[in-house]
């Protein structure tokens, strides 16, 4: 399949939705690349940690 963009950035793609968005854009062809502020999933995974 031939795509007129190749390149997809993706915001908050660290996250379970932005994840599977660019899981899904790499499985059809595209070069997808995210970015993130992990600033609430870095607060989670802090607590999870400090526990």
């Amino acid at each position: 399949m031939t795509h007129k963009c190749e390149k997809i950035l993706v915001t908050g793609g660290a996250g379970f939705i932005g994840s599977h968005i660019v899981g899904r854009l790499v499985e059809e062809g595209f070069i997808a690349e995210y970015l993130n502020g992990l600033s609430e999933q870095l607060q989670k995974i802090l607590y999870c940690v400090d526990r």
